[in-house]
Order: C-alpha cells, then sequence, then structure tokens
C-alpha cells in the first residue's frame, strides 16, 4: 500500500500536473531540437520507472505501458516483467531542485487557496503578492521559482520580505496535543511562556525551527512543530500560512487588471467552442466579435486583442475583430456567457489551409 500511494503520488502530483502541464509548450512546439527531445526523454524515462515500479501491483497495465513507451526503441527488453528492476542512482538526485519544486508547489496552493477564498477566478489577474522570508536560503529558492510561481497563480509581482520589514502581524498558540505529549506535566508553563511572544521570537521560532526554553528548572526544547503561527490579515491583503511558509495576496482590482481578466475568459470560452466544433489543435480561424454595449467589455477586446487573436490562432485583422454586426458575416454565431458581463455574441469559422498559407 505504502509502494502504491507512493507511486500514485508522483505520478499525478509531480508528474501529471507540474512537469507536463508545465511543459505543453515545448512539447508542441513546431522545430525539432535539444530541449523539445530532452523533454520528452524526461517524460519517456519517468514513464518507464513508473511501469516497472508498478508492475508487481498493476501487472497488465504496466506491461502495456512499458511496450508503448518502448515502442521503436532499442530497449532490449521485451516486456516489463522481463526488464531488470531499476536501482537507485544518487548522483542523479539533485535536491535543492526538490526543495525548489516544493517550495513552488506549496506557495502555489496557498495562493490558489487565497483566490478561491476571496472569489477570484484563477484567470483574472491580481497585481502583487509578499512572502517574509526566514533566511537566504529561501529567498534564492523564490528567487530561482519566482517567474514560475507567478505564471501559476496568475500574478504580476512577487515581493519577497525579510521578517523584520514584513507588514505581516504574526499570531501564535500552542497546540495543546503536541505539548502534552512532549512536555508532560511542563505543559501549561510551556504553553504560559509561549503566549509571551513577541514578533522577533516568533520570527526567530520560523527561522530556527525549535527554541531551547527553561522551565521551572529544565531545559526543554520547543519545536515549530509544538505551535501554530498565523498571520492576521491587512487592509487590501488577504494571508495564507502552510508551517514556516506566509503568503499575502494583495486582492485589490483596478481597471487595467479587470480588463486583462476579461480578456482571458474570453479566451478561454472560444478555445472551448474551438474544441466543440471539431477543429484541430492547429486549425487557424477567422474571428469576429459583436458589440455588446458594455464599455468594460469592449475595451477589454480593443486593448487585449493581439492576445486574442494569438491564443486562439485567430488570423483576423486587430481593427476587424470588434464588430457592430456580426449578420450575413461568415462563420457559426455563438452566445457566450462571461461572469458578471452581458451577453457575448461572437462568430468562428475555420480558414481553409490555401487560405492559410497565403497569409503567412
Amino acid at each position: 500500500t505504502i509502494a502504491a500511494r507512493a507511486s500514485q503520488e508522483f505520478v499525478v502530483e509531480d508528474l501529471s500536473n507540474w512537469y507536463v502541464r508545465l511543459n505543453r509548450r515545448r512539447y508542441w512546439k513546431g522545430e525539432q531540437g535539444d530541449d523539445k527531445n530532452a523533454a520528452f526523454q524526461t517524460l519517456q524515462r519517468c514513464l518507464e520507472m513508473v511501469a516497472m515500479l508498478s508492475a508487481p501491483i498493476a501487472p497488465f497495465f504496466s506491461d502495456r505501458l512499458f511496450r508503448d513507451i518502448n515502442s521503436g526503441t532499442p530497449s532490449g527488453a521485451e516486456g516489463v516483467h522481463l526488464s531488470d528492476w531499476p536501482k537507485s542512482d544518487p548522483s542523479a538526485i539533485d535536491v535543492e531542485l526538490e526543495q525548489r519544486t516544493t517550495l513552488a508547489q506549496k506557495l502555489t496552493s496557498l495562493v490558489l487557496s487565497i483566490r478561491k477564498k476571496e472569489g477570484h477566478r484563477v484567470r483574472q489577474p491580481l497585481q502583487k503578492m509578499m512572502v517574509p522570508v526566514t533566511d537566504d536560503t529561501m529567498r534564492k529558492r523564490l528567487e530561482a521559482i519566482r517567474e514560475l510561481v507567478l505564471g501559476e497563480v496568475n500574478v504580476k509581482e512577487l515581493v519577497i520580505l525579510d521578517a523584520s520589514e514584513s507588514k505581516l502581524t504574526k499570531k501564535i498558540k500552542p497546540d495543546f496535543k503536541k505539548l502534552g505529549a512532549r512536555m508532560g506535566k511542563l505543559m501549561k508553563s510551556v504553553a504560559a511562556e509561549v503566549n509571551t511572544f513577541d514578533q522577533a521570537r516568533i520570527a526567530e521560532l520560523e527561522q530556527k525551527g525549535s527554541l531551547m526554553l527553561s522551565m521551572e528548572g529544565q531545559e526543554v526544547e520547543l519545536l515549530r512543530d509544538d505551535v501554530e503561527i498565523t498571520a492576521d490579515n491587512v487592509p487590501g491583503l488577504s494571508v495564507a500560512s502552510d508551517g514556516a511558509l506566509t503568503v499575502a495576496l494583495d486582492i485589490t482590482l483596478n481597471e487595467t487588471l479587470i480588463q486583462e481578466g476579461i480578456a482571458r475568459e474570453l479566451v478561454s470560452r472560444i478555445q472551448t467552442l474551438r474544441k466543440e466544433s471539431g477543429f484541430e489543435v492547429t486549425d487557424r480561424i477567422d474571428l469576429r466579435i459583436q458589440r455588446n454595449g458594455d464599455p468594460a467589455f469592449e475595451q477589454a477586446v480593443l486593448a487585449h486583442a493581439p492576445h486574442i487573436l494569438a491564443e486562439t490562432l485567430a488570423l483576423t485583422p486587430e481593427s476587424e475583430l470588434l464588430v457592430a454586426d456580426l449578420t450575413g458575416g461568415a462563420g457559426t454565431i455563438h452566445q457566450v456567457e462571461l461572469d458578471g458581463m452581458p451577453t457575448c455574441t461572437l462568430a468562428l469559422a475555420r480558414l481553409p489551409a490555401a487560405l492559410v498559407g497565403s497569409v503567412n
């Protein structure tokens, strides 16, 4: 059971939800090259190892997976059950990369939880997120994953704060269940001492992971896991924590952010319509959007026309994207509902390959 769950978590969380999803552009790019080959080879190697490790648990599926990914390769093994059991290669383990990835996953999860709580969908851009750091190592890791995290949570800026300059006020309270198990009769004294901690003392515990306390003539060690540390919300910010990691998200929306959110939502709806219309992923289209009298919607389309056209593979001239009337035009007309907006009417038409070639 332990092995099965470990394999499942790796495939679902690390391989599928992170590696494959984040590398989609590397897979789909047209030109062949070292980067594209490396992306596919890494994925193949991971799937091959998963097949081997899962073979005793799911013998038939693992064998099919192994054969599929090794077809046409000089593997030498006729099936997963005739292959050698994989051996660990310590030289291939990059602990620092694992730590950075774990930090990115936790930070992304915290920001997405704030978005859900505040009612901001992921396609709505937000301006800023702030993360207090406990040491230089954490700062360097945040710098390394900055662009990855910002892209994942759709936020413009990541502000890294020293604990001393953080605007966030931390609160601490004892975890009596854990303290009772470790401290015994000293629990009440330790809990009372914890309740006196100021911001500097809380930051010290987060940074070091433990503190030595003198209680009733005894030296006892207080662990970070013995307490619960949370941060108060600041006006305009929403805060979430996971252990020593805290993030504050600026949830204030301005007109520019709202317009970009409308454009991203519109792109998502058009992509769905492409799929429902039976278009191929690479098909170029003609796209027309009818004015609906809503200034915010129309301004969002005009301001983000290049983004809308590029993401939907539309070859429509920017000046002709927003039209007064779709009647008599080419393409199938669709009614699209956007959150908080009047109904949007648009028309899609697949462009012939010959026309696409002449435009290119």
